[in-house]
């Protein structure tokens, strides 16, 4: 059985930020908070931006922290390919396919 970590997603009841305490046998929780508008640079340029908290805990007898530190890349990687087809900008980039050594 390959271990997947826990999702919560609690922002559409206000909260702005999901702090996941894990008990076996989960191995990982991510928990997505509300989006909220705050201040954010982009190439140097500072302006207000929507921002969403998503805090990863994870059982460290199960992984190490490199593999833990892919996983906000990945989602953050996986919205941002979402926004994009949705306003039908094209990607420059490409998703990790299954296999890869990044996809661990």
């Amino acid at each position: 059985m390959r271990p997947d970590p826990t999702v919560t997603a609690l922002g559409a009841q206000g909260v702005e930020a999901v702090i996941g305490v894990i008990y076996p046998p989960q191995v990982a929780l991510v928990g997505f908070g509300r989006v909220v508008e705050r201040p954010w640079a982009v190439d140097g340029l500072l302006g207000v931006r929507p921002v969403v908290t998503a805090p990863l805990s994870a059982d460290r007898c199960a992984t190490d922290g490199a593999v833990g530190a892919r996983c906000p890349t990945a989602v953050t990687r996986l919205l941002l390919a979402d926004f994009l087809l949705a306003h039908s900008v094209p990607l420059h980039w490409s998703l990790p396919k299954a296999g890869d050594p990044d996809e661990r």
